[in-house]
C-alpha cells in the first residue's frame, strides 16, 4: 500500500475530507489496520492543502509550497474546511496526526466563530446574517466534540437548532 499512497502534497479538499472521515470511521469501528496507509495520506495531503489562516480552500495545487502555506486558488472556504477539519480531528483518533501545526491552527480558526454563523471564507463572525449556516455550525460542533471540547460543541449545537426555519431554503440548508 506505501505505493498505492506515496507522500501528500495537496489535495481535493471536499474529494479527500469525506474519504478520510469515512476512512478513519471504518478503522474506528473495525480496527482494521490495512486502512492506515490511505488515512495517513489523506490527512497529510490536507495538512499539505491548509492555508496558513487555518482553513483550506477546494483544494488541489495550494499546498504545494510547504505544509501551512497554501497560496493561490480561491481562498478559503470554511464549509470545506469543516470537513477538512472532522477528518483530522478523526485522523488523531486513529493514532495519526501528520504535522503538529495543522490542527491547532484549525482551532484557533473555526474556534474565533463558537456561538456566531461562519462567514462563508475569511470574514468576522456573523457576517453572515439571517437564519443560515450551510451546515457549518453543525460540522464544527461535531469536530469540537471529537476533540472533547463540549462546551463548544454545544455553543454551535445549540445555534443549529434557532435556525429551523431556513432549513427549507437553498445550498445545502
Amino acid at each position: 500500500l506505501k505505493d498505492q499512497y506515496p507522500e501528500a502534497h495537496g489535495g481535493r479538499t471536499w474529494t479527500f475530507s469525506y474519504r478520510l472521515i469515512n476512512l478513519c470511521e471504518y478503522y474506528l469501528l473495525l480496527g482494521d489496520s490495512s486502512v492506515l496507509p490511505a488515512i495517513r495520506y489523506y490527512a497529510q495531503a490536507l495538512a499539505w492543502a491548509q492555508y496558513r489562516s487555518g482553513s483550506w480552500s477546494h483544494g488541489g495545487g495550494e499546498g504545494l509550497l510547504a505544509p501551512g502555506t497554501a497560496s493561490g486558488g480561491y481562498g478559503e472556504i470554511n464549509c470545506a474546511g469543516l470537513g477538512a477539519f472532522i477528518g483530522l480531528c478523526l485522523a488523531r483518533q486513529c493514532g495519526i496526526e501528520p504535522y503538529d501545526h495543522t490542527l491547532p491552527r484549525a482551532i484557533r480558526f473555526f474556534g474565533k466563530f463558537c456561538g456566531s454563523n461562519f462567514p462563508y471564507g475569511l470574514g468576522t463572525p456573523s457576517g453572515r446574517g439571517g437564519r443560515m449556516d450551510n451546515g457549518m455550525n453543525a460540522m464544527a460542533a461535531i469536530g469540537f466534540h471529537l476533540l472533547g471540547e463540549d462546551g463548544m460543541a454545544k455553543r454551535w449545537a445549540r445555534t443549529v437548532c434557532y435556525m429551523w426555519m431556513g432549513r427549507e431554503r437553498g445550498h445545502a440548508e
